[in-house]
């Protein structure tokens, strides 16, 4: 949650907006159905950062972990079906709903 939040707020400096999307990846394996299956089932969510008033940090982090909450309880939603549903302005240039993405990388020694 620190991490998006000082991410967001980075993005909202430099952008001068206060409304910030971020893209993150996650495992598409929460359905006990697609434990045996081979292949990626990587969805993407995206996680929208609301930084208008002049939040405090304490403000941004709360936001945040409300916002990330949410969107890993929908998690299974594809990217594609909400892209879909909220019918964005398009371009081959960049990504539909967000154009900034966060990934972690966990190292395999971690695993």
């Amino acid at each position: 949650m620190l991490l998006l939040s000082s991410f967001q707020i980075l993005l909202s400096l430099y952008s001068g907006l206060d409304d910030i999307l971020v893209g993150t990846p996650v495992a598409g394996r929460d359905l006990i159905e697609t434990e045996p299956l081979i292949g990626c089932f990587i969805n993407t969510l995206v996680l929208r950062g609301n930084l208008s008033g002049n939040p405090t940090l304490r403000e941004v982090l709360n936001r945040t972990r409300e916002v990330a909450i949410d969107a890993y309880t929908h998690g299974t939603v594809p990217f594609e079906k909400l892209v879909e549903e909220l019918r964005p302005e398009r371009s081959l240039s960049r990504s539909p709903l967000f154009q900034r993405c966060l990934c972690s990388r966990t190292s395999p020694a971690a695993s």
